[in-house]
């Protein structure tokens, strides 16, 4: 078994540096305390462009196989996917959807004879996998619950590990309705999971946790259960961030690792660079395509890693690495969200990409629904949409009327002194901001006073003071919805529901505004250095 390493703490606490990263470093802030880290950007920053590098050579090669193999091809596979189909039919007669539900034995046969041992292996030649290499041996399931794939780089990834690695899937319960797709997920004896739709990802994840443990206790003979990590397609040549889901049970996992070689520029799937179908065009006008399976020693963990699920995930990553000896990466499939996301906005696909698991390690108040809402408002600040703000930016999309203010407020986003910000440097100083301010618990006691006349010590939106101390009407009016005439400005956001708030309250709520923090952070030190006249 692979050599493990204990880790404690949080990043922030261990100083920790991921492979090809430097270690952090720390800057001055407005308030002249050091409190803004530098956490630098990996040697491999955006892990989801896949281009494309055409020559004459390959060029004449994709249009002779457009030409000659791809409606050949496209034939054939339509003709065997009929005949998945039908066997797949009765294969699935009376198959529930519990995650202990098992296929017959004569279902069994079926499945595991005709469908994966003739059709099965019809497919791979067919797309072009004439000679598959396959090294080392495929564990019981006894042995390793779970088969571990990984790089995630292709729908092929899917298709070949029916072939390859068969086993059990984890799937949404919805997808069993779909027509054919639904039919064919069903023979893998997947493991279906409820998504609450209030919830999201969170409830799905604990749904897929209590139908394994199902699966896990049950006395019935299961297939291994086969999961990629990753959780989303990215571009060879890296790692990104292992989910820690399945290593919550503590159980020995097989990885096996899925090596397309020269092969892998065609099979890659990568929006907007190398769509879905582009990717299956391309690979299926090659004459041959490479492919290599290789099986490693099944990994048991130790006891720390059993009480530390991404721990387990981290070493198990490791292990893959040093067999593929590509480097690692934090980027995750929120990154994957947060591109597409960025796209919408009419920013570069780069801008997405944040590395959120390892931020959010480091500042456990990052969600996605605020890093989501902070890029919102970058992209109103970045005027030319290049994926970076400038301190001309800052001074005019933040209508405050201090401008040495919003000049040092810059210089804290802009770690990297390159005189411009990326929206990762502006989620950390945004973070860090706010983390600080968190443990200032004096500073949040003096604020909730100047706010408050109430003897009560509840603070309402119609106090007086709030116009006092928070006057630019235009701020507000982007970040609470400030209505004219009315002090609702700084307590659309604190007070949404219009009622009184005490202390508690309003350090939770006000937590969730950052924009609100450094506009309380400054204000407060104003008002402590006797210029809170300025702000009236």
């Amino acid at each position: 078994m692979a050599s493990t390493v204990a880790r404690t703490g949080t990043r922030h606490q261990r100083g920790e540096v991921t492979a090809g990263m430097r270690p952090s470093r720390s800057s001055t802030s407005l308030t002249g305390k050091r409190r803004i880290r530098v956490i630098p950007e990996p040697d491999f920053q955006n892990p989801y462009r896949h281009e494309l590098h055409w020559t004459e050579n390959k060029r004449v090669k994709l249009i002779l196989g457009a030409i000659f193999l791809f409606p050949l091809r496209l034939m054939t596979l339509l003709f065997l996917t009929f005949w998945v189909y039908v066997v797949c039919v009765p294969a699935t007669w009376g198959l529930g959807s519990s995650p202990t539900s098992h296929l017959k034995p004569l279902q069994q046969i079926l499945v595991r004879n005709v469908l994966r041992g003739i059709i099965g292996r019809l497919i791979a030649p067919v797309l072009g996998f004439y000679h598959p290499k396959i090294t080392g041996t495929r564990a019981s399931h006894r042995d390793a619950p779970f088969t571990v794939i990984a790089p995630h780089t292709s729908l092929f990834d899917v298709i070949m590990s029916g072939v390859y690695t068969p086993g059990s899937y984890v799937s949404l319960l919805h997808m069993r309705g779909l027509p054919l797709v639904g039919t064919l997920m069903s023979v893998a004896e997947m493991v279906w999971v409820e998504r609450d739709a209030e919830r999201g990802v969170d409830a799905s994840s604990t749904s897929s946790r209590q139908a394994i443990e199902e699966r896990l206790n049950s006395p019935k003979r299961w297939q291994s259960i086969v999961v990629f990590p990753e959780g989303t397609v990215h571009a060879p040549g890296v790692l990104i961030n292992f989910r820690p889901g399945l290593f919550l049970h503590g159980v020995p996992v097989q990885p096996v690792v899925f090596r397309f070689k020269s092969s892998a520029e065609w099979t890659t799937w990568t929006d907007p660079d190398h769509s879905l179908w582009m990717s299956v065009f391309h690979t299926l006008c090659q004459f041959e395509n490479e492919f290599e399976v290789e099986y490693l020693p099944v990994y048991t963990p130790n006891m720390e890693e059993k009480a530390n699920p991404i721990l387990y995930a981290h070493n198990v990553r490791q292990v893959f690495a040093n067999a593929l000896k590509v480097p690692c990466t934090e980027h995750s499939c929120e990154d994957t969200l947060l591109t597409e996301y960025a796209t919408k906005l009419g920013l570069p696909l780069s801008a997405g990409c944040i590395e959120f698991r390892r931020l959010r390690e480091d500042f456990g108040m990052l969600s996605y629904r605020l890093v989501k809402r902070l890029l919102k408002h970058f992209s109103k600040l970045d005027s030319d949409k290049d994926g970076f703000v400038t301190e001309r930016d800052m001074c005019v999309g933040v209508p405050w009327p201090f401008p040495a203010d919003v000049k040092k407020w810059f210089a804290d986003f802009d770690t990297s002194g390159r005189g411009r910000a990326s929206f990762r440097e502006y989620v950390i100083a945004y973070a860090e901001v706010v983390h600080h301010l968190a443990l200032d618990t004096e500073l949040l006691q003096r604020a909730f006073e100047a706010l408050s006349e109430d003897p009560s010590r509840a603070l309402h939106q119609t106090s007086p003071r709030c116009i006092t101390l928070v006057s630019v009407k235009s701020f507000f009016s982007r970040q609470g919805g400030y209505v004219p005439g009315t002090h609702i400005g700084f307590h659309g956001t604190l007070c949404p529901d219009r009622q009184p708030c005490g202390l508690e309250t309003f350090c939770n709520r006000l937590s969730r505004c950052p924009d609100l923090y450094v506009m309380l952070d400054t204000l407060m030190h104003r008002a402590t250095a006797g210029d809170l006249n300025t702000v009236q």
